[in-house]
């Protein structure tokens, strides 16, 4: 019994000192870190790249939230959202036409601004779309990579402006990734090729 309560006096002395010890809680801190590290990608793995994988057409109410603006065109694999922007004279401008490609995350609607001011200064036609699986644009079962994003934006165009006309394009992040893949693969087709903090995909 003597010698069991000097083991329990210390195993307790020994818990003390642990505590104490400023790199048992650094230890315990970087077990942490790694742990959230595991974590996140796991989460998202399971949550959000199954969302983007899921095949989506939106309904019509769901179009109908959509700004009056905007409009729809049926692609090879789903319909596309988007806006044009033209100069003041409301005529599509052949010799400057400018697309502007969002990220990976936000759709878009945040080029708006921008695309509405560069077409009526610079004279411009601007047009924004979002990508399958964002915004408005429907996002069907296919493999969410490089070329199903170039063939989305070249489906666009071909339709919008004729497969002989010349586009600069502009993109932000993912957007930019697209761009210099599509220009990569249509060189003859661009005329300016703007990028802004370009990541994402295989570039």
């Amino acid at each position: 019994e003597i010698e069991h309560r000097s083991l329990k006096l210390k195993a307790s002395k020994l818990t003390t000192r642990s505590l104490l010890n400023p790199l048992f809680w650094c230890a315990k801190c970087a077990n942490v870190i790694i742990c959230i590290g595991v974590l996140i990608p796991l989460v998202a793995m399971f949550t959000y790249f199954p969302v983007m994988m899921a095949d989506s057409q939106l309904s019509d109410a769901a179009r109908d939230l959509a700004p009056d603006h905007g409009n729809f065109i049926q692609l090879s694999h789903g319909k596309t959202y988007y806006e044009m922007y033209n100069p003041m004279d409301n005529n599509i401008n052949n010799n400057n036409i400018l697309v502007l490609l969002h990220g990976l995350t936000v759709p878009s609607e945040y080029l708006t601004i921008f695309a509405r001011e560069i077409s009526k200064s610079m004279g411009y036609t601007v047009l924004i779309y979002d990508q399958y699986g964002r915004g408005y644009s429907d996002s069907p079962i296919f493999k969410h990579n490089e070329t199903f994003y170039v063939n989305q934006l070249r489906e666009l165009v071909v339709a919008l402006f004729g497969e002989s006309t010349t586009i600069s394009l502009g993109g932000v992040s993912m957007g930019g990734a697209i761009s210099v893949a599509y220009t990569e693969l249509y060189p003859e087709s661009v005329d300016k090729l703007i990028l802004i903090a370009s990541a994402g995909l295989d570039m």
